[in-house]
């Protein structure tokens, strides 16, 4: 509510006071022109030695203004009269050449005359600026005033990224809007600034090669380099389809593989610098986390910089390498060593022995980064002549210790003797063995080593009450599994899948476990759970009942699915067949010692060990450089040789298939205060509050200077945002496209319950509409209107009540929210539903109307969907009445009661909406009339009989649609919708 001077209090609530309505119009100094003032009222007028033109021929309708102000509107009627302005003699349109319309801003007053008041006493009834249409004659001239709101909500907020400020920005980006971006947003996209040439390959590049066929090298630079998968390669020249000279080619590419201009500064834009944000953050390729050494964060310039183009994989090939060593090591003594360094030399080999124990080699080359590395086995090939009873050789890498011991020779590494005899003879006798089982057979049987298994509770996809030890309730939700197949369990691997609908809690942080294992914690900062669905039960099974437990809180969940995987040792078993023979017939032995003819020689058979070193590697190419083995004979008393045909590292790894991408993310914290916490109080601190986020629109975006600013309702307004919700009202976005500062309001008024509008003294003021109805009111009635102060009519009772059109009734929202700013998705959706009032009106709702881009809280979108469902889920009455200049200090946002016997209304509560002033005139003999307008909170009975709130929340994908300022009005007052 508004305060006066006392002289003027005293004035406007005498009924046979005269008002004076005075227009003041002011223009600042420009194109060398000094600031000028004209003075304007509807009869001559001097206020203390300052003349008022009487030019002010009609007044018209204050609609939506005056003290009431949002969009206030007057169109006024002057004299185009010759007059002396101070300047000379001229007429109103004449100063409209010099200076224009609409640079100007009006403020009218009102004042009494011979009332004592004083030049002091003069009450601003709107301030505004004149804007078109402007329509002049030789007798009149005519324009409209608007309030301030309407003409600031005209500007165009947004700078366009353009080549002069990014030479090397792609086309597609030129012309797009510098993002803003507001509050903590993850995943925000950036916007790519720096363009690379492309092409791709036209036949297949190998390994070593110096020549790269490709489409075309236009505009590429005639020396360079450039990317092809995970090779960066060099090039010293180029013709119209190659790269010649090329070096850094370390595996196959075939065609169509894409080829890219290597540059260290590709740029992509997350905020406008003229709007320094306060970190970027978890840089995203595609999806997946950024590798940090390939790029640097540029906060001053909203930019994140990669040193190499960004790229996703485009496909994945298994493929193997086999990793020479290239020099000996220092302490080898092995003689021929570098024999065990050629994968081609069969024939020769290095040799170990009690005398020359250690073979050393050392792996030096540099291995590029050309996949993921799966697997890595060191291998060594080699063969002993005669067994080692005693003495073993082993395998070391230096500095981590032994990998294993060589095998023994093979059983073929034996003397082979080969010979004759002289001796010849026969049997005398039959020699028979029948045999009754001609078939010898073995059965080889192994129980499965896993078996899988789905556990059954109620149904998957039902919904489950689950609620903390601190409510009442069950407590539990019971799975159970069928019986494990016989046998010794060694693990088992549970993955649980469910899915969270509704959760509420006061204390504690609420975790969901699975018999003893926790599944998902709440995530306080992001006021979700972080999951954590699969496990491994080391020691067997476990049983075959679990239970789902919750800690604290109450929640609404589904089973969608839980598995068990059970794992088993192999358990091979043969079976076999016994001979059954019988004897028959004789054998006459005939014995002799002939002698032998012989030839013995030795035979060897190579042996190949692999020993698995993965966990040493760490999928780390740069581990193999430098990398020292060893293969040491070890023992005295066999006296043998050992021969090393070749060893090497075995790498099976992942072959990328690259191609580039411009989708880039960031979580990024917005835009942050100056150095002195103008807006915040705090230094450099992140506006995300509503009131500090409408506050820098208003000093940066508008240009607004603070004193144009009412930081008391400001701070007012902050309050109540901070503790509305655990952890308050913030506002989350991004600014993507070029906006009417208008509509951007609109919008964050919409998801935070608020409303910003220009007063009568030409100050932003900001207003946090409560839960308000006729039992629960915050803050007490500043006035109370009854019969006594509204104006009657002659056949009328001077007020009339209107009921809102059934259309605008929302008893049904689907309010989504978590917007992905890379397309016109949401992540989330908060359901509420008034049942009764749904039964009794029928379900009523307006998708369209529900898309909050800047909520990003499921607290906040649960506190939105219940305010919108209580203030839209029944027809609201509305009351309109005549009253006198008494209630002038009324203002939009004050709580008034409302009694009156028509409708047998008795102080009811009610918000003051904007109204009408028809500006009275002396001259035409005309009163002034205020129509004051109120929302009335919903009565008692409506809320105690007949509302019945179910609420759900969950994930969902919302369908695109706008939400117009017209849109969201709750009513009509002659042709304009009201927030």
């Amino acid at each position: 509510m508004r305060n006066f001077s006392s002289s003027f209090e005293a004035a406007k609530n005498k009924k046979a006071s005269q008002p004076v309505n005075l227009l003041q119009i002011d223009w600042p100094g420009m194109n060398g022109l000094p600031a000028f003032q004209a003075r304007l009222t509807d009869r001559a007028l001097t206020i203390e030695g300052t003349d008022w033109l009487a030019l002010v021929t009609d007044w018209g309708l204050l609609e939506n203004g005056g003290n009431f102000s949002l969009d206030g509107e007057l169109r006024l009627t002057l004299l185009n009269a010759p007059v002396d302005f101070g300047r000379g003699v001229e007429r109103f349109s004449d100063i409209l050449k010099s200076y224009p319309a609409e640079t100007a801003t009006a403020t009218v007053y009102q004042w009494f005359e011979d009332e004592g008041l004083t030049a002091g006493d003069k009450t601003e009834l709107m301030t505004a600026r004149l804007i078109d249409p402007v329509e002049f004659d030789a007798s009149f001239c005519s324009f409209r005033l608007v309030g301030l709101m309407e003409f600031h909500g005209r500007t165009v907020v947004g700078n366009a990224i353009t080549a002069t400020e990014y030479p090397n920005v792609p086309e597609s980006s030129v012309g797009k809007i510098k993002p803003v971006v507001i509050g903590q947003v993850d995943r925000t996209p950036g916007v790519l600034v720096r363009d690379v040439l492309k092409t791709r390959l036209t036949s297949v590049a190998v390994p070593g090669g110096t020549t790269l066929d490709v489409a075309a090298t236009e505009n590429f630079p005639a020396t360079g380099s450039v990317l092809v998968n995970d090779d960066d390669v060099t090039y010293t020249g180029a013709t119209a389809t190659q790269f010649t000279g090329c070096s850094g080619i370390n595996d196959y590419h075939y065609a169509d593989d894409e080829v890219i201009e290597q540059a260290t500064d590709h740029r992509y834009l997350f905020s406008d610098s003229a709007y320094p944000v306060a970190d970027i953050r978890n840089v995203r390729v595609a999806g997946d986390l950024a590798d940090a050494s390939l790029y640097s964060v540029d906060l001053a310039n909203g930019e994140v910089v990669f040193n190499q183009k960004p790229r996703r994989v485009e496909s994945i090939d298994t493929r193997f390498l086999q990793a020479q060593f290239d020099a000996v090591a220092t302490g080898n003594s092995a003689v021929d060593p570098l024999n065990a360094a050629d994968p081609n030399a069969r024939t020769q080999y290095a040799q170990i022995s009690q005398v020359n124990p250690l073979l050393k080699l050392q792996q030096t080359t540099v291995m590029a980064n050309i996949g993921t590395i799966n697997k890595v086995f060191l291998r060594v090939e080699h063969f002993v002549e005669e067994k080692l009873p005693n003495d073993t050789v082993v395998a070391r890498l230096e500095g981590l210790g032994q990998v294993g011991i060589l095998s023994p020779p093979a059983d073929a590494d034996a003397a082979l003797t080969t010979g004759f005899t002289d001796i010849t003879h026969t049997h005398l006798d039959t020699l028979g063995f029948p045999v009754n089982n001609p078939n010898h057979l073995h059965i080889a049987t192994s129980e499965a080593d896993h078996v899988e298994e789905q556990g059954l509770s109620a149904g998957g996809g039902d919904n489950y009450h689950l609620t903390g030890p601190f409510d009442t309730g069950p407590f539990s939700v019971a799975v159970t599994f069928p019986p494990p197949p016989a046998g010794t369990v060694l693990k088992a691997e549970y993955k649980v899948r469910w899915k969270l609908r509704s959760i509420t809690f006061s204390i504690g942080t609420p975790t969901i476990l699975f018999g003893p294992h926790i599944i998902a914690q709440w995530n306080a900062s992001r006021f979700e759970f972080d999951h954590t669905p699969t496990f491994t039960n080391a020691g067997g099974a476990g049983g075959n009942t679990w239970s789902f437990t919750l800690n604290t809180g109450s929640m609404f969940f589904d089973i969608l699915s839980v598995e068990r995987l059970l794992f088993y040792p192999p358990l091979p078993a043969t079976q076999s067949n016994n001979l059954d023979t019988v004897k028959g017939g004789n054998v006459t032995q005939h014995n002799s010692s002939p002698p032998l003819s012989a030839t013995t020689d030795k035979t060897t058979q190579t042996v190949v060990d692999l020993f698995d070193i993965t966990s040493l590697v760490n999928a780390d190419w740069n581990w193999f450089t430098n990398q020292k083995v060893e293969v040491e004979y070890t023992g005295n008393l066999d006296g043998r040789t050992a021969y090393v045909i070749h060893t090497a590292f075995e790498i099976e790894y992942a072959r990328r298939r690259m191609t580039a991408t411009d989708e880039v993310t960031a979580d990024v914290d917005g835009i942050k205060d100056d150095a002195l916490g103008t807006i915040t109080g705090t230094a450099n601190g992140l506006i995300e509050r509503p009131d500090h986020v409408f506050l820098w629109s208003l000093l940066n975006l508008l240009g607004e200077d603070i004193s144009g600013v009412d930081l008391a309702s400001f701070s007012t307004a902050g309050g109540l945002f901070a503790t509305a919700i655990n952890g308050g009202y913030r506002l989350a976005g991004r600014l993507q496209e070029k906006t009417l500062l208008r509509d951007l309001w609109v919008q964050w008024m919409k998801e935070s319950r608020s409303s910003l509008f220009w007063d009568a003294l030409g100050k932003a003021r900001l207003i946090f509409r409560p839960f308000n109805d006729s039992s629960n009111v915050l803050g007490s009635a500043v006035k109370t209107i009854d019969e006594n102060v509204i104006r009657q009519g002659l056949d009328t009772a001077g007020i009339v009540f209107q009921r809102t059109a059934s259309d605008q009734v929302v008893n049904h929202i689907e309010l989504n929210y978590l917007r992905d700013w890379r397309s016109r998705d949401y992540g989330r959706v908060e359901i509420v539903t008034d049942t009764a009032l749904a039964d009794l009106f029928g379900q009523r709702e307006q998708p369209e109307r529900f898309l909050f881009d800047w909520c990003r809280l499921s607290v906040q979108a649960q506190d939105l969907a219940q305010f919108y469902l209580k203030a839209l889920g029944a027809p609201q009455t509305l009351a309109e009445c005549d009253v006198f200049l008494d209630q002038l200090e009324l203002e939009q946002g004050d709580i008034v009661t409302l009694t009156h016997s028509l409708g047998n209304l008795n102080n009811i509560y009610g918000t003051v909406l904007p109204g009408n002033h028809r500006l009275g005139s002396g001259l035409r003999h005309q009163m002034d009339s205020l129509l004051l307008r109120v929302r009335l909170f919903p009565m008692e009975f409506l809320v105690d009989q007949l509302s019945e709130t179910t609420h759900v929340s969950e994930t969902a994908q919302a369908v695109e649609a706008g939400w117009g300022v017209q849109s969201w009005g709750v009513t009509s007052w002659g042709g304009r919708m009201q927030l």
